[in-house]
């Protein structure tokens, strides 16, 4: 079996090249794990400080940096609630609704927000309607009756 002379030219330049990709994507990857976690644990402390309206903000960016972060998109939602900002929390919780890889469990937890936005902003008639979609699952009955 003869192994021809380019093909062994090939091979360590190969190697290298995979090499090289492994590392710039590694470092592209910390880059933006080191910008979600500063701007997430900042607004955390701002938010522990009482002082809501620089937490939203910190939120947001870190919404914009990770959008997938469906438990950072509930918490933004209910800091728009109890500020009064009901149609930002309204938006945000039907945004999660509208998402199509959104876990059931999270999308039961999106609609029983989503009828509280709407009982705080005094539509009553959407936040029945919400709150009866969750008499629905058993797990939810009674936070939809309470309500």
């Amino acid at each position: 079996m003869e192994i021809e002379l380019w093909f062994l030219l090939a091979l360590p330049l190969l190697f290298a090249v995979g090499w090289l990709a492994r590392g710039f994507e590694s470092k592209v990857r910390e880059t933006d794990n080191a910008a979600l976690p500063r701007s997430y644990l900042r607004g955390l402390n701002l938010l522990l400080n009482d002082q809501h309206d620089k937490a939203i903000d910190a939120f947001i960016e870190v919404v914009k940096l990770d959008p997938e972060t469906i438990e950072l998109h509930q918490a933004l939602g209910n800091l728009f609630r109890r500020r009064g900002e009901f149609d930002r929390a309204v938006r945000i919780h039907t945004h999660l609704l509208n998402r199509a890889d959104l876990p059931a469990r999270q999308r039961l937890l999106a609609l029983n927000e989503l009828g509280q936005d709407y009982l705080k902003a005094g539509l009553l008639d959407r936040a029945e309607d919400a709150f009866v979609q969750l008499l629905e699952d058993r797990n939810h009955r009674f936070d939809a009756l309470r309500a």
